[in-house]
């Protein structure tokens, strides 16, 4: 567990590689992480140019391909936000505030 709540994997991980991100970028997006998370205390992903998330603060995520981001690298949309009815829907999803 991270200072600002936000568990992280060490470097060098099958995780990191799995998704092709190297050590430097996958590190500074854990920096990333961490600061944004511990400003907001929000819920958060950081996610490499394929969709795949290898950073999170809920850590059974890791490695999983997250489908709105891949709208957004698709070029679909310009951002996603899940709305109290999905939140609803998804316990894995929380609405943004």
């Amino acid at each position: 567990m991270s200072s600002f709540g936000a568990q992280r994997w060490p470097l060098g991980t099958a995780c990191a590689l799995a998704c092709g991100m190297d050590e430097d970028h996958r590190e500074l997006a854990g920096e990333l992480l961490r600061f944004v998370h511990g400003v907001t205390r929000q819920p958060m992903i950081v996610c490499d140019g394929a969709g795949c998330i290898v950073e999170v603060v809920d850590r059974k995520r890791i490695v999983s391909t997250h489908a709105r981001a891949q709208r957004i690298l698709r070029g679909e949309v310009d951002g996603v936000f899940v709305t109290a009815e999905e939140a609803a829907r998804n316990p894995r999803m929380r609405a943004h505030d």
